[in-house]
């Protein structure tokens, strides 16, 4: 769905993010074989595996992603390693525009994070030899009055359990662009840049990554205020957000 207001043209995006499988949060605990293909790419979402090893992939389609939980979705499991592999071009849900002044009456909707590899409550789980690059959060609703948050783009996400991560390479990952306003709006929220994020009380030991090229959503303009631009996103190279984190030999640049 397009997400600019008419004064504003295509800065943001024109066309709402497709994916190949949707899963609702109710809905995690599904299999789906890496034998399903979405625009050429494979299907790789695991739950309630134990003793795997994923590698040898691909994943660069720019038509749909294959999942909304990440190119990659390993959950609620045990021993799993994702090895030696390549992922491209993601991207998240973007927000709807709200089209009256009063938020109340239609509001705008946030904007997703987008996320390479997510591995959610994977205990004694392996990360290696993968690259990882251009990853971009949705972007935020535009409106009259209050524009909605736009999304992070994540490289790496580690939400709980145990996980070591090793010679992985992160470029190209950007938060999702705010959406515009015809008012001055303060305390934004503009999505965030983000290589790897660990969260949920993980524990993550990390050595020979490289993260390069992040960038913060670009914030929108507020029409009324002479075009004057918002402030954009944040940028973190690495995150650690009530998790631990032992990191050695890294490039963050």
């Amino acid at each position: 769905e397009d997400t600019s207001l008419n004064d504003y043209g295509d800065i943001l995006p024109v066309a709402q993010q497709g994916f190949g499988v949707w899963l609702e949060e109710s809905s995690l605990a599904n299999q789906v074989a890496q034998s399903v293909v979405v625009d050429g790419d494979p299907v790789i979402y695991q739950y309630g595996v134990d003793n795997k090893k994923i590698e040898q992939f691909e994943l660069s389609s720019n038509a749909s992603n294959t999942t909304n939980w990440g190119a990659v979705a390993i959950i609620d499991s045990e021993n799993v390693m994702v090895t030696s592999g390549s992922i491209s071009d993601v991207s998240a849900v973007h927000g709807s525009t709200g089209y009256q002044w009063t938020a109340e009456l239609n509001p705008p909707t946030v904007g997703d994070p987008a996320v390479a590899i997510r591995l959610e409550n994977c205990g004694g789980c392996t990360v290696s030899a993968v690259t990882i690059r251009s990853v971009d959060g949705g972007a935020g609703g535009s409106a009259m009055k209050d524009p909605a948050p736009s999304g992070d783009g994540i490289g790496l996400l580690i939400d709980g359990g145990s996980v070591d991560v090793y010679s992985v390479e992160i470029s190209t990952v950007r938060g999702g662009h705010a959406g515009h306003t015809s008012t001055s709006v303060d305390g934004l929220t503009v999505g965030a840049g983000v290589g790897l994020r660990a969260q949920g009380e993980a524990s993550v030991t990390a050595t020979g990554l490289l993260i390069t090229e992040l960038q913060g959503g670009v914030g929108g303009e507020q029409h009324e205020v002479f075009d004057k631009p918002m402030t954009g996103g944040p940028v973190y190279g690495i995150d650690v957000v009530d998790a631990s984190l032992d990191l050695m030999g890294s490039t963050l640049a």
